[in-house]
């Protein structure tokens, strides 16, 4: 499946669908600080590429990258 940017998620994932219409308390902010913290620290610089390929900047989120 190609690669789309958030607007698509919903369409292609359930729990996307619910967050697109705003049925949940889930935001993208959460989904992304999420994302990160959910990763082991010494492998979160695997994650700055995704991110920026999705026009995230991932220097907005220095402090999840760095959260134990």
């Amino acid at each position: 499946m190609p690669q789309q940017g958030w607007e698509g998620w919903g369409k292609r994932h359930p729990a996307g669908a619910l967050t697109a219409n705003g049925k949940t308390p889930v935001t993208r902010e959460l989904a992304i600080k999420g994302y990160i913290t959910s990763s082991a620290k010494v492998t979160r610089y695997r994650l700055v590429e995704p991110l920026r390929a999705e026009g995230i900047n991932p220097d907005d989120y220095r402090e999840d990258f760095d959260y134990e």
